[in-house]
């Protein structure tokens, strides 16, 4: 595993950065294979994916500097020294859940300023959202970000590269690729259930289910600084894992009582 892929030149690629740019095309191809067949016009979907990725950067960092606020801090003498180093600041440290909480805003407003459907276009992207956010974890995996704990299990991975992130010479948990595996897994079932669920939103209220259940369990494989909770009892992701998971069981119990067909089913019962 190596944070940098090659060398163009001068210029090196980094692994991380070049994995969310596959991640980015991924999730708008499907998006737009996805808006094809609810015949929505390609241009509209990537022009609001690129509203969620520009939104979606800008979160994820807003909350890790939040988080690591104090860090922050403690550095500003040294990049008042070295402007040049900002860029490295800015285009490094992202949370997830910082990403999405600010990207949801941002495509709702995209949304109504194009007169469309919120939910039905929720559902198109649901799919896309795990699908990018994988390739991430495979960017994260080989820039040594996220890292895991020390394993002693036959899948334990030992960094190498002293330009890891991940401590180097021991036997780590994988949790980026465990990450990974989740994500992808999810974009699987997520198009498995597009075509039988009835109402919009259903898809993209599922993902939101489902995916705190799968990172608030990572989360306690990881060791890397991450910022912590109610006296270090939960992770920061942990516990806005389990608030996004709250509301998403309370929206989807509410689609569920709100059914026209199973309003009918029983309407036809009782008579």
């Amino acid at each position: 595993m190596s944070p940098i892929l090659i060398h163009l030149g001068p210029l090196p690629i980094r692994a991380y950065g070049f994995m969310i740019v596959i991640g980015f095309l991924s999730a708008v191809w499907l998006a737009v294979r996805q808006g094809r067949r609810q015949g929505i016009d390609k241009n509209l979907i990537i022009d609001l994916c690129f509203t969620i990725l520009v939104s979606a950067l800008i979160g994820s960092k807003l909350l890790h500097l939040i988080v690591f606020w104090h860090d922050y801090v403690v550095d500003i003498p040294q990049l008042w020294r070295h402007p040049a180093q900002l860029l490295t600041y800015l285009g490094s440290g992202l949370i997830f859940f910082g990403g999405l909480l600010a990207a949801i805003p941002a495509a709702i407003y995209f949304l109504r300023k194009r007169s469309l459907k919120i939910w039905l276009m929720a559902d198109i992207l649901a799919p896309s959202i795990p699908l990018a956010h994988g390739f991430g974890r495979i960017g994260c995996f080989l820039a040594g970000c996220c890292y895991g704990k020390a394993c002693h299990l036959p899948w334990g991975v030992t960094f190498s590269d002293p330009n890891s992130l991940a401590p180097v010479g021991i036997p780590l948990h994988p949790t980026q690729l465990y990450s990974s595996i989740c994500n992808f897994s999810l974009v699987a079932v997520l198009l498995f259930l597009r075509p039988r669920y009835r109402k919009n939103g259903q898809l993209f209220w599922t993902y939101l289910l489902l995916y705190p259940i799968g990172r608030f369990i990572i989360e306690f494989f990881r060791d890397d600084e991450r910022g912590f909770v109610l006296n270090g009892v939960l992770s920061t992701s942990q516990f806005i894992s389990i608030c996004i998971f709250l509301v998403a069981l309370g929206a989807h119990l509410y689609l569920l009582l709100t059914d026209p067909t199973k309003q009918s089913h029983r309407q036809k019962k009782n008579s």
